[in-house]
């Protein structure tokens, strides 16, 4: 039978962020009705977005780790259009939260390459100092690429989701044989493994990889890595973040892309909760879109190097790990889809 979703409340991850390694720093404290308000907000916003679906399944199974709002919005980024969240879907939506990169895995997220490059994907591996960089590039099969795409993650070891958008957008991608004829895209799931590992944003000798980016002399050597892969040449570069526990929604960080982002964003905040209000360090020039003048970004880099578009996504920390990776592939594919409709006719 089929009901109405009624609205509720959903567990989520807040696990505490782990210490840096070395020199610590003062972590920022937050609040705990601060986290509780943005935690319920984004919560009610994400049962809100359900209500016109219907969805059946008289034996789906969910877990704290595995809630019901986690598999219901999947389940909603695979509908067929009809609004209605069938079994089928809702099953699909189940086993791919199931076989999402775990948190912080960065192994995993290295294996899951190797099945891609299994099925026409390009593995590469680039000199990065104790270890190479890991990329995986899906080659356009029409012939020359009507866009090219460069997605990073992990660039701050402590926004995990990052790292687990890049791996789902990867395989997702792969798998789309229409946009594959006309697209090239390059895949870096973890730009700093060793942070990612630690689970720390900066390095062992408290460097702030992504405030590198403007003078590569004394940058990791993961950075200058990936900045060399910038300078091949791409159209879009995204760099997937996760963002602290008190935002109140997701956002899209960039300098003079409105044209593109705004019908991107607005899409998005159709079916997620979005940045809203009063935003601290960004200029927020509409709900979810934000233009930041941070020194040193991933984003600035790519943007004085060439790439038409280059923008920053964050996924709210007051959400569990595995809506934050939805939330940012579904705003990822967004933008992947308004890039293609403005290049539509470009030779």
């Amino acid at each position: 039978m089929r009901g109405r979703l009624r609205s509720t409340t959903a567990a989520v991850d807040l696990a505490p962020r782990a210490a840096p390694a070395a020199k610590p720093r003062r972590k920022k404290s937050f609040a705990p009705e601060a986290v509780r308000a943005a935690k319920d907000g984004l919560q009610r916003d994400l049962w809100e977005s359900l209500r016109p679906y219907t969805w059946h399944t008289p034996s789906l199974r969910w877990t704290a780790e595995l809630t019901l709002a986690s598999i219901l919005v999947t389940a909603r980024e695979l509908d067929d259009g009809d609004r209605f969240l069938s079994p089928l879907e809702l099953e699909r939506a189940r086993r791919l939260l199931t076989t999402l990169v775990p948190q912080g895995e960065v192994a995993e997220a290295h294996r899951r390459l190797d099945l891609l490059a299994t099925r026409g994907a390009r593995r590469e591996r680039l000199p990065a100092g104790v270890e190479p960089l890991e990329v995986i590039h899906l080659p356009c099969t029409g012939g020359a690429p009507r866009l090219k795409i460069l997605v990073t993650g992990g660039v701050h070891g402590d926004e995990r989701c990052g790292m687990g958008a890049a791996v789902l957008l990867a395989e997702q991608l792969a798998a789309d044989e229409r946009l594959r004829r006309e697209v090239e895209i390059t895949v870096v799931p973890a730009v700093m493994p060793r942070t990612m590992r630690a689970g720390t944003r900066r390095t062992a000798d408290d460097v702030d990889p992504n405030r590198t980016f403007a003078a590569l002399d004394g940058a990791p050597a993961e950075v200058r890595a990936v900045a060399g892969l910038i300078d091949r040449g791409y159209d879009l570069v995204l760099d997937l973040h996760g963002a602290n526990p008190v935002r109140n929604g997701f956002f899209a960080l960039h300098n003079g892309a409105a044209e593109l982002l705004s019908p991107a964003v607005g899409a998005f905040a159709a079916r997620w909760p979005v940045l809203r209000g009063e935003v601290r360090s960004y200029r927020l020039s509409e709900p979810g879109l934000a233009e930041s003048d941070n020194q040193g970004t991933l984003k600035g880099y790519a943007q004085r190097h060439g790439a038409r578009w280059a923008v920053t996504l964050e996924a709210p920390a007051s959400l569990g790990y595995a809506e934050q990776v939805v939330g940012e592939y579904a705003l990822a594919r967004e933008i992947i889809a308004a890039a293609m409709a403005q290049t539509a006719g470009v030779a």
